[in-house]
């Protein structure tokens, strides 16, 4: 059961938000794009805490799930607090098992391990859109997520790693909550 976030008295009432990385570390990352992925999220940290500052009643909780030849937590599984939250760095290997991650991800969005009152979870797929899964597999593991309270509810995005001839985007733009925002390059 998630835990609510315990509020001294006199402060702001907090709601967690919770943020996922889901992150391609397969061997179709390697050189320039591993190194893409892993500057772009330790740059993106001080833009997010900027923003976050700006809304005082919102707990960032992050996490981070990392994915080659399987899935894993790169950071979690237990939510880390934004401003205690650290980029470790990926390194590639292996094949791009993204059905496992977003599977893993998906048992994370159940009611149980969700706090009842949070804010719909941010979930971020950064990669290359190049899965080494079956087609089946891929597609049923994105049946699943949508098939969840919280995975319905989410703000799934995508960030396209590479070139416009180096990623592939139609299997990208299954995982984006809302196909009009598109995959962001």
């Amino acid at each position: 059961m998630a835990t609510e976030i315990p509020v001294p008295e006199g402060e702001i009432t907090k709601r967690a938000l919770h943020f996922f990385w889901l992150t391609d570390y397969s061997g179709s990352m390697s050189g320039k794009k591993i190194a893409t992925l892993n500057q772009a999220i330790r740059e993106a940290l001080p833009e997010v805490r900027r923003a976050v500052t700006s809304y005082p009643q919102v707990q960032m909780m992050m996490r981070a799930i990392k994915f080659a030849d399987n899935a894993e937590w790169h950071v979690g599984p237990e939510p880390v607090p934004l401003e205690q939250f650290v980029w470790p760095e990926l390194r590639v290997a292996g094949t791009t098992a993204t059905a496992q991650a977003i599977r893993l991800l998906a048992s994370e969005l159940t009611l149980e391990k969700m706090p009842r009152r949070g804010y719909p979870p941010v979930c971020v797929l950064v990669s290359d859109g190049h899965c080494t899964d079956p087609q089946e597999e891929y597609d049923g593991a994105i049946t699943a997520l949508k098939q969840l309270p919280w995975g319905l509810k989410a703000v799934r995005l995508a960030i396209a790693i590479g070139d416009e001839s180096d990623y592939n985007e139609e299997e990208l733009l299954k995982f984006v909550s809302h196909e009009e925002i598109g995959v962001l390059k």
